[in-house]
């Protein structure tokens, strides 16, 4: 009695097309997810972990815009890298004051309806909007952002939003 065995390889681009198939994840994300791995070098394409290294690291942003406009950073293991709020925050200014820290992939809102701000945000960045079936509650939000320690409620509207979003995403990660 014999068996053969034979043994194949993905490369990195194929691996995340096919995971991202069999998570169920529509073509365009999956795409571009795929996109974040280098091109070849010299004909030898990039681990997925040396490419990790080379790209910039994904981040969740919240937003809560307004007069007084607020943002939240975390990053995709759920850890707060930056919030920051003030008046007359231009989009410009908060798309880059947060590319600088890396790339958006998921951007959140506390409210159902989403705020012009937001959709301006994830047209300019290829973020993704995650919001919630209707508008976060006070105490929700609260709960979520008790452990900061932020007396700012804009910062706080915009970390609620960002926990939201990656509480969302998390089991694609």
């Amino acid at each position: 009695v014999a068996q053969i065995v034979t043994f194949g390889t993905l490369k990195a681009k194929a691996a995340i097309k096919d995971v991202g198939r069999a998570l169920g994840l529509s073509y365009a994300e999956t795409d571009r997810i795929a996109k974040l791995i280098p091109a070849p070098r010299q004909g030898f394409d990039y681990p997925i972990s040396e490419a990790l290294k080379m790209e910039k690291r994904l981040l969740i942003a919240g937003l809560d815009p307004g007069t007084t406009t607020a943002y939240a950073v975390l990053d995709i293991e759920g850890m707060l890298i930056k919030s920051k709020s003030q008046k007359n925050f231009g989009i410009s200014t908060v798309i880059s004051e947060i590319v600088e820290l890396g790339r958006v992939v998921v951007v959140g809102t506390d409210k159902r309806k989403i705020p012009g701000f937001v959709e301006a945000f994830s047209m300019k960045t290829g973020a993704r909007v995650e919001r919630p079936n209707e508008d976060l509650k006070t105490d929700e939000k609260r709960e979520v952002v008790r452990e900061f320690g932020i007396n700012d409620e804009h910062q706080n509207d915009a970390i609620a939003a960002a926990f939201f979003a990656f509480r969302k995403i998390k089991t694609l990660i």
